[in-house]
């Protein structure tokens, strides 16, 4: 059994106060939604953690108000709203997006 100190030896840089320090421990399929999101620069317009910059609103909630099937059909085709602010059709393999989904689902 390790000690405390050789425990926090073990703890990723994330976890010490990040905002992705909550995904540390969660589900694979929402740290690979992250991964997704940040590859396919989502965060260069929603902003890191989907907080919506000037180029693009927040997605915090987005989970809230949509399902899993109804956002992954949103991100297939964007309302006139997401198409007029630049938003382009998210075209990948289902399993990517239900990971994009996971964690968007999970941001607050």
């Amino acid at each position: 059994m390790l000690g405390p100190e050789r425990r926090q030896e073990l703890v990723p840089e994330a976890a010490a106060g990040s905002a992705s320090a909550a995904l540390v421990a969660a589900d694979p399929k929402v740290l690979k939604g992250l991964a997704i999101f940040n590859a396919n620069s989502c965060n260069s317009c929603h902003g890191d953690g989907g907080i919506g910059t000037a180029a693009a609103g927040p997605l915090i909630a987005v989970g809230q108000k949509y399902t899993d099937a109804q956002l992954i059909a949103l991100l297939h085709s964007p309302n006139i709203k997401m198409t007029a602010g630049g938003m382009t059709p998210v075209d990948l393999q289902q399993d990517e997006m239900e990971e994009l989904s996971a964690y968007l689902r999970q941001l607050h």
